[in-house]
């Protein structure tokens, strides 16, 4: 907690760099800068939060360049469009084969129109197809119906934003910040001169901000946004949340979550060559690399907060961006009690892993949300935060260090000694995951009671938040018995952490239960890709183990250890 105290006193000061104003709108009942809407849209519509655009007048198959503006203002460019032009600018990627096959999109060809999807008759066929599966409730959708009814949803959202003149709304009540805010094409409320000025004010500020984002006068631009948050600043009046603004531009400007992932890779990189070379020098650069990313991790985590106004920890990219966390900080104290070098390897490695992951993965929302009912509650920081950061992260850990083990079991079978150390590794990992998933079940149970009247409701997640944790101690018991050895508990890691992923991204895919806040669609391919290569690992270590036992073993003699039970080199360490 003490590092996150010097953190909280630099995101809570929420100014904005110099030069940078924040004009905000409102929409989805939150109050945002109008930077965040843009990105919002764009990654809804395109899949990516950067707007790309072809030349004027080139085709089709043009391929697509970044705007080299803001985000504001390859927004502000799109709803100017005229609707000739905006039905021809190439924005929707089709990426899955049989529809690019339907729809006659060349090889080389990946984003298309709304002409090019809504103009073709035959296109019509599939829409009727999609349109009679949705009306019936035990009809499912086939891949091909699943994406077109994905592209149908992105031209939707254009279509909309056009007719509505862009929805945005700029103008905030008078005096207040809260309630319903107001379009620019809306009357001015009232019949007072002087509310009247407030909102010509703002409708002005609007007009320039239209007019620079077609000119390439940054000083212009920038003015531009200036005059139109202080027209509304000075119509919220005192109420004008100018300090959250101020945090969500630096969040979003700063990107501390992806710079956070180039850090992790850094430090991963550091603690090979120090492992490689036996360096101090290159062993304490690499923990200065993993302190310093799991410093604007945190950073980006408490920034996040504090203009959200809640814990950022309600839905899946946030719980998997602190995972992520939670991975680094385990690594970083079990390194500090070894001192291994290799638990902050593969820490590191898995760390800007989860992290770029969730930056890649469309189903996961990166961008901050008004919470949900059932999730404002205190419980939630104490109950998340323990499951996610404490035991998956710490289960995170068992799980880079278990793929050690099995690599090296694999292709280094004499390094036994090597194998122990990680084994005790492996212990105090699960240990802590076990510990910390274990107090986050009863403080969920209690979030329950008070949420729904009672402590278990055996709701899928639940349900596999205790099958995670029964998996995890079934593998320490039988390790604390002497039943299973090193390789046992490496392959025990790797199964808790399979509940763990089937825990926080699989049952989202169930789409049933108390916890249905967190549910999206599509997304199996993945989770069962993992297990696949999760499970030929294991199978190639059994393979390995199975050949190694019958080419030592003689006919008709009888090994020492033959009879009883191999003593366990890392239960001392327990």
């Amino acid at each position: 907690m003490g590092l996150l105290l010097p953190l909280a006193a630099y995101a809570g000061t929420g100014e904005p760099d110099a030069g940078m104003a924040v004009p905000a709108v409102q929409e989805g009942g939150r109050v945002k800068p109008l930077d965040t809407l843009a990105r919002e849209f764009f990654q809804a519509l395109t899949g990516s939060e950067r707007f790309r655009s072809p030349p004027a007048g080139a085709s089709e198959g043009t391929p697509m360049e970044p705007l080299p503006a803001d985000r504001v203002m390859a927004l502000l460019r799109l709803v100017a469009l005229d609707e000739e032009r905006l039905v021809d600018l190439p924005l929707f990627p089709v990426l899955h084969e049989e529809l690019r096959a339907r729809l006659d999109v060349p090889r080389a060809v990946r984003f298309v129109s709304v002409r090019k999807v809504r103009g073709d008759p035959d296109n019509t066929l599939l829409a009727n197809e999609v349109a009679t599966a949705l009306r019936s409730p035990d009809t499912a959708l086939t891949p091909l119906q699943a994406k077109w009814r994905e592209l149908d949803r992105r031209i939707e959202s254009l279509r909309i934003l056009k007719q509505e003149g862009g929805a945005l709304f700029l103008v905030p009540p008078r005096g207040v910040c809260e309630g319903a805010w107001g379009r620019l094409t809306d009357p001015a409320p009232g019949e007072d001169g002087e509310e009247e000025a407030d909102v010509e004010r703002i409708r002005a500020a609007a007009g320039l901000c239209l007019q620079a984002a077609f000119r390439t006068d940054e000083a212009a631009w920038r003015d531009a946004l200036a005059a139109l948050a202080s027209a509304q600043a000075a119509r919220a009046g005192p109420s004008w949340p100018a300090a959250a603004l101020g945090r969500e531009a630096r969040y979003h400007r700063v990107a501390p979550y992806r710079i956070a992932s180039w850090g992790y890779l850094a430090a991963c990189l550091a603690s090979l060559a120090a492992v490689w070379t036996r360096r101090g020098a290159l062993r304490a650069a690499s923990l200065v690399l993993l302190v310093s990313s799991l410093g604007l991790h945190l950073y980006g985590f408490v920034l996040r907060w504090m203009f959200q106004g809640h814990v950022p920890l309600s839905n899946l990219y946030e719980a998997l961006a602190m995972m992520s966390a939670g991975v680094a900080l385990w690594a970083f104290v079990l390194e500090c009690v070894f001192r291994s070098g290799w638990i902050s390897l593969v820490a590191s490695l898995l760390a800007s892993g989860i992290l770029a992951l969730v930056h890649a993965i469309p189903v996961l929302n990166p961008h901050p949300d008004v919470i949900l009912p059932a999730l404002q509650s205190w419980w939630m920081r104490y109950h998340v935060s323990c499951m996610v950061i404490g035991g998956y992260g710490g289960g995170g850990v068992a799980f880079g260090l278990a793929h050690l083990y099995l690599l090296s079991y694999l292709f280094r079978p004499s390094a036994s000694a090597f194998r122990a150390s990680l084994e005790r590794h492996l212990y105090w990992a699960m240990t802590i995951a076990v510990t910390c998933i274990g107090i986050g079940l009863c403080l969920g149970a209690a979030w329950a009671n008070e949420a729904w009247g009672r402590y278990w409701g055996w709701d899928p997640k639940e349900t596999w938040g205790l099958v995670t944790l029964l998996g995890y101690v079934l593998f320490l018991h039988l390790r604390l018995l002497g039943v299973v050895r090193g390789l046992g508990m490496a392959c025990g890691a790797l199964f808790g952490f399979a509940l763990v992923m089937m825990t926080v991204y699989g049952v989202n895919l169930i789409g049933k239960g108390l916890h249905a806040y967190g549910f999206f669609e599509g997304g199996w391919g993945p989770l069962f890709g993992f297990y696949s290569a999760e499970a030929a690992l294991v199978g190639a270590c059994g393979v390995a183990s199975y050949v190694r036992e019958k080419g030592t073993r003689v006919p008709g003699t009888r090994t020492p250890d033959a009879g009883r039970r191999t003593p366990d080199p890392g239960r001392s360490a327990g």
